[in-house]
């Protein structure tokens, strides 16, 4: 309960930039011993996270909710890659419904996500901007993102979609 937890949730991967998470986690971690890293998902068998980072694996949906809601910032990084260009993280969306703090890789998709929120973007491979707003945003606590749409209007949304070209 003393700790401000950071998190990570998705694919432990080079492809996706991770080592500017680990980066700036190190240096935040000197900085603030009141920090901690907390990584879920599957792991590239090549990747050596930080000595002190908590990684739990790839959890259960039913686990992610009480994960995401532990957690005082998560963290979602990418690279400028054919995936990053193109993914739209659903622990974005998940973490943004529950009104905790972000910080994202400003892709195309991200930056389209958070267009109301630019100051939770930073640069992919910055790993000292991305240290600089992530204790930025420890401070804020829960953020409230305005209304954010659920699966079933988003599948509404979608269905008025097909029927306008049916």
């Amino acid at each position: 309960l003393d700790k401000k937890l950071i998190g990570y949730c998705g694919r432990i991967s080079s492809s996706r930039g991770i080592q500017t998470l680990f980066d700036a986690y190190v240096e935040l971690a000197k900085q603030r011993p009141d920090v901690e890293l907390i990584l879920s998902g599957r792991k590239d068998k090549n990747i050596k996270l930080p000595t002190d980072a908590h990684w739990v694996g790839y959890l259960p949906d039913e686990a992610v909710p009480r994960l995401v809601n532990s957690l005082d910032v998560l963290v979602v990084s990418n690279r400028p890659s054919k995936f990053g260009r193109f993914s739209h993280p659903v622990k974005l969306y998940e973490a943004m419904a529950c009104n905790i703090p972000v910080v994202a890789s400003a892709t195309p998709s991200t930056r389209w996500i958070l267009r109301d929120h630019p100051d939770l973007l930073v640069e992919p491979e910055d790993p000292s901007k991305l240290r600089e707003t992530i204790e930025r945003v420890l401070t804020k606590g829960r953020i409230d993102y305005g209304h954010q749409a659920d699966w079933q209007s988003s599948c509404e949304t979608l269905e008025q979609a097909l029927e306008k070209y049916r």
